[in-house]
């Protein structure tokens, strides 16, 4: 879901997903959209926060996923360019011609210089949702384990006790379970920005407002 179209991925295999995604788009809003989920269903999308929003998700758990920006923007260029592999006509060759970099590191920051700061003002948008009663955040690295066992057992414990489901051991299971099952953004191993950084990085990195975002959703 998105505040102006909506996706439906049901159904479909992950190359489906990613080679057919404009065909799987309908110009439907989120205030239309959100009608349509039921109990036990559930929606993933970037929805802007603003009041309405917030009103239309009263009704619903609301889990805010968050990431270190510089690792999602990594992940992101990754996931563009299969779709890009598998639906070359979906930009222009202007859009797309970073993909053809030489190095990794190059390839990156050619996306930055294309989708970056574009990335980077959708994020903004999703920040004010940090400080929304009612939000449950989920650090990414938190309940995939990077950052220990312990504190991935808290953030399920924690998300199960907001959801309603005593946490389990077998509750907790279908969490992990989850957690390791491929998504549409996967990229075939744990994406992050550290080996694709450079000071040219950086300083696009800075320019967009990057820092700001990193900080905003709890990483200093």
């Amino acid at each position: 879901m998105s505040p102006f179209s909506l996706t439906d991925y049901r159904g479909r295999s992950l190359d489906e997903k990613l080679s057919k995604a404009r065909q799987l788009s309908y110009p439907i809003g989120f205030d239309a959209s959100v009608q349509f989920l039921k109990p036990g269903q559930f929606s993933v999308g970037h929805i802007a926060f603003s009041g309405r929003n917030r009103k239309l998700l009263n009704n619903f758990k609301v889990l805010l996923a968050v990431r270190r920006w510089r690792d999602c923007l990594a992940s992101f260029m990754y996931f563009e360019a299969k779709r890009i592999a598998l639906d070359p006509k979906r930009f222009a060759a202007e859009k797309s011609a970073w993909v053809s970099g030489e190095t990794p590191q190059e390839k990156f920051i050619g996306y930055l210089e294309v989708f970056g700061e574009q990335q980077t003002r959708l994020a903004k948008t999703l920040v004010p949702w940090v400080d929304q009663d009612g939000v449950f955040p989920v650090k990414f690295e938190e309940i995939v384990g990077e950052f220990g066992k312990d504190a991935q057992d808290k953030c399920v414990t924690l998300l199960l006790e907001y959801l309603g489901i005593e946490p389990t051991d077998d509750a907790k299971k279908v969490v992990l379970d989850c957690v390791d099952t491929p998504t549409l953004t996967f990229s075939g191993g744990r994406s992050g920005a550290d080996d694709l950084w450079s000071p040219e990085a950086q300083k696009l990195f800075q320019s967009f407002g990057g820092p700001s975002i990193e900080k905003r959703f709890g990483y200093v």
